[in-house]
Order: structure tokens, then sequence, then C-alpha cells
């Protein structure tokens, strides 16, 4: 039996206003900001003034790469579409997935102490999203845990099955496009190397 893997790279999106914007993790962290060096006693009233309005922006960091091992080399290959991932992951384990290049060493290797890449351990049998919605892994600040939710095609964020069956009940159109059981909030687990 193959498994499938999710990789999480260091992409972060800050999130202010809604405004959203990938930034590169060593910039973020890099950033400075220049100000006179002798600033008036007007530019810091008005500087502290600015700065205790706006919210502080939140950071998150998306699980946005995905990888199947091979059943027959047993070699790890990227899978560069999500959608393309949970087709195959939907067909798991019924369907083993064999890449066409066994001969060829493997996309990537996995390296769970690595500081800059999480690893995470999906399971089988995951439906595809629903045509339209969006799944979204979310992994939280400690990097231990994933969240999982959705995104409907109006751009509403649903978090358990309770909130998907009211979203159903409140838009009509999408009874018919939408079942339960194509909804999974069942979360990858992290990795972590075995115990000796």
């Amino acid at each position: 039996m193959q498994n499938q893997w999710l990789r999480v790279r260091s992409r972060r999106i800050t999130t202010n206003h809604h405004q959203h914007h990938s930034v590169d993790f060593q910039s973020l962290y890099s950033k400075t900001t220049k100000t006179s060096s002798s600033p008036s006693k007007l530019e810091i009233e008005k500087k502290t003034q600015a700065t205790s309005t706006k919210p502080k922006p939140s950071m998150t960091t998306l699980i946005d790469s995905y990888a199947v091992q091979c059943a027959k080399c047993k070699k790890l290959r990227y899978i560069e579409a999500q959608e393309k991932y949970e087709e195959i992951r939907s067909k798991s384990p019924h369907t083993c997935f064999e890449c066409k290049s066994c001969e060829e060493l493997g996309d990537v290797h996995v390296d769970v102490d690595s500081p800059n890449v999480r690893w995470f351990l999906d399971q089988h049998g995951i439906p595809k999203t629903p045509k339209g919605w969006k799944r979204i892994l979310v992994v939280r600040g400690n990097g231990e845990k994933v969240d999982v939710y959705y995104e409907t095609p109006q751009q509403k964020k649903v978090r358990s099955p309770k909130q998907v069956a009211k979203f159903i009940q409140d838009n009509e159109e999408f009874k018919d496009d939408v079942k339960m059981e194509e909804i999974s909030f069942v979360a990858p687990k992290r990795m972590k190397k075995p115990k000796s």
C-alpha cells in the first residue's frame, strides 16, 4: 500500500485588511522600518496613532505541495496540481499510484528533522473536493497540527460539517451539486522520526 505525503513549504501569507501577500520567509523577518534620525514630537504622535489603530498582521502556513509514493519503486513523486493529488488520494488504496519513471531518482527525500520543511501523512480515500470549492489545509503555529476548512464558490469559509450543512441549506442552488459525503475534515498527521 502506497502513502500520500503532503509537503509544507515555508510559505507565509500575511493578512492585513483582507490583503494577501506571499512573502519570503527570510525577508519577512529582516524587514526594517526606516525613520528619520531625529523625528519631531508631531511625527512620533502620528506614528503612534497610526500603529495603534492598525490591526497586527496574522501569519498562516499553508500546505501547497503534494507528493505520492509509487507502489512499484517506492519513490516519492511530486504531484503538481491539488486536483490531481485529490484524484489519486480518493482512489487509494483500491487503485495504487504508479509513476512512469521508476528508473529515475525520486523527486524528493523526506527529512522529518528539516527546520524549513514539514511533512504530513495523509489518509487514503478522502473524496475529491466538490467542483468550485477549495479544500485548504492550514498548519497551526506550533507546526504540529493541521486545520482543514473549505472555501465555497462564494468565498465563504466553512470549518465543520455543521457549517457545510447550513450553507447548503441556505443556498438551495448547491443542494444537487454538493453531497455531505464529498466533504471531509480529516486532517493529515505530522510525520515524526520513529523512536529507536
